[in-house]
């Protein structure tokens, strides 16, 4: 079962070269998710943006697993759905790619849903 994560802090960098990196980029938002794992960017120009996550003491990112999502605003509309999944580790949990490699996996901890995003421009609340 998916989990909502409260307090994710959530950057917004612009993309200026549309690449998915933020170094190039500035720093436009900085947002955390609500108690039922949503957040909010709000008031976006169009245009390409990247949004980076940090992960919550603990955790670890699914996906994806550099903590960055590429977006491109192209309406002025909601574009929600932009989601990051983390998980706990157990303490003898073997990293997910080391599974993927043919690892033998022990537990690797609760898949926890972290966020859905609501990057919104000039529009108000949005939840999927």
């Amino acid at each position: 079962m998916d989990l909502p994560l409260a307090g994710v802090t959530l950057q917004l960098f612009t993309d200026p070269n549309d690449d998915g990196n933020p170094a190039d980029g500035a720093l436009v938002q900085v947002t955390a998710t609500d108690v039922n794992g949503y957040y909010e960017l709000l008031n976006l120009d169009l245009g390409a943006y990247v949004i980076v996550e940090t992960d919550l003491p603990g955790y670890s990112s699914t996906a994806p697993v550099d903590n960055r999502l590429a977006i491109d605003v192209l309406t002025l509309n909601t574009n929600a759905n932009q989601d990051f999944f983390d998980y706990q580790p157990s303490p003898t949990s073997i990293p997910p790619s080391a599974a993927r490699s043919g690892a033998m996996p022990t537990r690797t901890g609760q898949m926890t849903w972290a966020k859905r995003a609501c990057p919104m421009s000039r529009s108000n609340w949005c939840r999927t």
